[in-house]
């Protein structure tokens, strides 16, 4: 923070000057809510320009952002709802309203939350590092949502079952021609027909097993869907945490360590 005391008048007509080297004074205990006194200095800002030599005294004050209150906030309630979120990787696959309830719920906190949190810090150009934060923490609530859709979709996704040859049409499960190849039939495969439609019995249990197959075909099909879809959800539960266990890495040290910028005093 800068205040800068200049004039119009030249040296010659009025001149500034500091009355010693350490002119700003402090009240004792000074405490603001916001913001952390770090240091203050003041020095002679006098400018040379093409019209004269204009007289200028500067003080700066060095002011660090309060980390607390934006930690109680902010910070700490996205983390809760980002948490909240992978909630539903433990969830049944087909717990399908509390997954879908879940998701949009917290997505939508955090958006009012990001919101709030924008309208409390004044309007920048740049982008600022809870801008960051809210922005990483909202894709992974988003990315979660995804994750049960793309779930859902792998558990209910329909198998095109294996095409059988039909020459003709079944009764009582024998496999029956057309009219018009049955006029071709010799007289003994008609008489090897009628045999067949005696063995009723013998019949129904072919019947029987091929439908018991067709069955199990069905469940076996329907079961490895629903491992596919357990499978990606057990695998979010460990990918999502370390993603966001990465970010925290990169992010705390990017900011409070090497994105400290130093004023050099003139």
């Amino acid at each position: 923070m800068f205040f800068t005391l200049a004039d119009t008048f030249t040296t010659k007509q009025l001149k500034f000057a500091w009355k010693s080297e350490k002119a700003i004074q402090l009240i004792e205990d000074l405490r603001m809510p916001q913001f952390g006194l770090d240091d203050t200095f003041s020095y002679d800002c006098t400018s040379n320009l093409s019209t004269g030599t204009f007289p200028c005294l500067r003080a700066v004050f060095i002011l660090r952002r309060q980390f607390g209150y934006h930690l109680i906030q902010s910070y700490l309630p996205t983390v809760l709802i980002v948490f909240m979120s992978w909630v539903s990787f433990w969830l049944d696959v087909d717990a399908i309203p509390a997954r879908v309830t879940l998701g949009v719920t917290t997505l939508l906190t955090m958006t009012t939350l990001a919101g709030g949190v924008r309208v409390s810090l004044p309007p920048v150009s740049y982008i600022k590092a809870i801008d960051v934060w809210m922005g990483t923490c909202t894709i992974f609530v988003f990315s979660a949502l995804l994750e049960f859709t793309l779930t859902n979709y792998l558990s209910r996704k329909q198998v095109p079952k294996p095409k059988r040859q039909n020459t003709g049409f079944m009764v009582c499960g024998i496999q029956m021609t057309s009219k018009k190849k049955m006029n071709h039939l010799d007289t003994d495969d008609v008489n090897e027909t009628q045999k067949t439609f005696k063995d009723g019995p013998h019949v129904q249990a072919a019947l029987q097993d091929e439908v018991n197959s067709e069955e199990k075909a069905s469940i076996l099909r329907e079961k490895k869907q629903l491992q596919r879809a357990k499978l990606l959800d057990e695998q979010c539960r460990i990918i999502f945490p370390l993603s966001f266990f990465i970010f925290n890495i990169v992010y705390w040290p990017s900011y409070l360590v090497f994105g400290i910028e130093k004023f050099a005093k003139p």
